[in-house]
């Protein structure tokens, strides 16, 4: 059976179809610069410089604009993490740095949503009595009561790097974070804790990259009264 060839498009439906083509990338351009506009102008701003800095072309803006629907959390880590990447050279030879960037904020993003999610859930079993939660607030009420109030960031830090459950490393980092802003100089003490929690080397990566963004977070929050008041 001989094969049936269709005719050639006439001039008349070859205009029709460029047509409904400029039609599609018009939307999508105008979808593009709906998400643009939508984006928080705080997260476009870290972007941007931070691209300028990376040495990562963008000029259209299409990069930032993508990321920028991210969690600031994530694209601060993300970022830091490309940095410290780059400057030890550990990036991929023959990568695409806007690609890979993004690729980090991608996985980044899921993994502090669902860190998130595990933070309500220690909160909730926190509030409502929980009786692993129970046996934690103990065991920081026995900690606080023999260590001094000096020990008891490095104390919980280490707590947190032991814990197995997931619950329990969430707890002792939020109890680290928490001994850390209460100390009378936070930012002297966050550089040696920040070592000592890089090298437990048998705790998991991604535990550490937490705790450590925990304890940073605890030093910010507890540096913007006194920032506050200097400005």
């Amino acid at each position: 059976m001989r094969p049936v060839y269709r005719e050639r498009p006439t001039e008349d439906e070859l205009a029709k179809a460029k047509a409904w083509l400029a039609e599609l990338r018009r939307r999508e351009e105008q979808a593009r610069k709906t998400r643009a506009q939508k984006a928080c102008p705080i997260r476009r701003t870290l972007l941007s410089r931070a691209l300028v800095e990376l040495g990562i072309p963008d000029p259209d803006g299409h990069l930032a604009a993508s990321l920028a629907r991210y969690g600031i959390d994530a694209l601060q880590r993300a970022i830091a993490a490309f940095r410290a990447r780059l400057e030890r050279g550990t990036l991929p030879p023959d990568a695409d740095h806007g690609r890979y960037l993004a690729g980090i904020v991608r996985n980044l993003d899921t993994r502090l949503d669902l860190e998130r999610m595990a933070e309500h859930l220690l909160e909730i079993r926190l509030r409502h009595g929980d009786l692993t939660t129970a046996a934690l607030n103990h065991e920081l009420r026995e900690l606080r009561a023999v260590v001094a109030p000096a020990g008891q960031a490095e104390a919980t830090v280490d707590r947190a790097l032991a814990a197995e459950a997931s619950i329990d490393f969430r707890f002792w980092t939020r109890a680290a974070a928490r001994a850390l802003a209460a100390m009378a100089n936070p930012v002297a003490h966050h550089r040696h804790l920040v070592r000592r929690v890089a090298a437990s080397f048998a705790t998991d990566r991604d535990r550490r990259a937490d705790l450590i963004d925990a304890l940073a977070q605890a030093v910010a929050r507890a540096a913007e009264p006194r920032l506050s008041l200097t400005a």
